[in-house]
């Protein structure tokens, strides 16, 4: 009896490892697939920068519309709430990405007001919100109109959710500090969290570890079935593609 009962759990194991090591590979492809996208890997608002071609309107006007996705990020976690609601482990996640984003661990501050003081104290600019270029308003509404139109499908919202946070670290790494560092400003002010910070925090702990956890939510889910595989990359792709469209727009703007 013993010996069964050892054999039974060895079994178990074995497949948890196996499922382990599939949900490995299944983020691995992710990973490479969101690599691809030239918004990433050649982004073309960092490459006007570059070339010289970037007016200061420019550059306040891209870090504005940035910080309309950071703005967006709550009201897209807690709709996601609705169509994963089936799923205690997912919506806990996001429950708990939702509280860090509202200050949860930045002494009250929400990241969105955290980014806005470093702006205006470090490089003199306002954010305006809800004024934001036709551009960012259509990529912006257009996830919340997708996320509409899949919410009865779990995965694919899921997947959707997952690309945003996926892609988080390397667009702040990649673009916003370009963006930043291209902002000439003659103030000597600093906030308490400065954007130098902000931007550390963010690529170190809080986008890592959101992005983290919520594979670790949905992966037992993804490698039981419970969550489709292919719904949620399908997800994943469309706010990738979503985002190559609106970075190259937002490269082309006439400012």
């Amino acid at each position: 009896m013993i010996e069964k009962g050892e054999n039974k759990m060895n079994n178990q194991l074995n497949n948890v490892n196996e499922e382990s090591m599939e949900m490995k590979t299944f983020f691995e492809n992710l990973e490479s697939k969101m690599r691809e996208y030239r918004f990433l890997s050649d982004n073309p608002v960092v490459k006007r920068i570059k070339a010289g071609k970037g007016s200061k309107q420019f550059l306040v006007e891209t870090v504005n519309d940035y910080a309309g996705l950071v703005v967006f990020i709550v009201p897209f976690l807690a709709k996601a709430q609705y169509s994963l609601k089936k799923f205690p482990e997912i919506v806990k996640e996001l429950k708990q990405n939702i509280s860090e984003e509202r200050g949860a661990k930045t002494q009250g501050i929400t990241h969105h007001d955290l980014l806005n003081r470093g702006l205006l104290l470090e490089k003199e600019i306002t954010i305006c919100k809800n004024d934001w270029t036709n551009e960012t308003l259509e990529f912006l509404y257009g996830i919340d109109e997708a996320m509409h139109e899949q919410k009865k499908n779990p995965s694919f919202v899921a997947g959707m959710i997952y690309a945003l946070e996926d892609s988080a670290t390397p667009e702040l790494a990649i673009i916003v500090t370009q963006l930043l560092s291209a902002i000439q400003s003659d103030s000597t002010a600093h906030a308490e969290i400065s954007l130098k910070d902000f931007v550390q925090m963010h690529t170190e702990d809080f986008e890592p570890g959101h992005r983290d956890r919520f594979a670790e939510a949905v992966a037992g889910y993804l490698g039981s079935g419970a969550l489709s595989q292919k719904e949620f990359t399908a997800g994943f792709i469309t706010i990738m593609d979503m985002m190559e469209v609106w970075w190259q727009e937002l490269a082309q703007s006439q400012s």
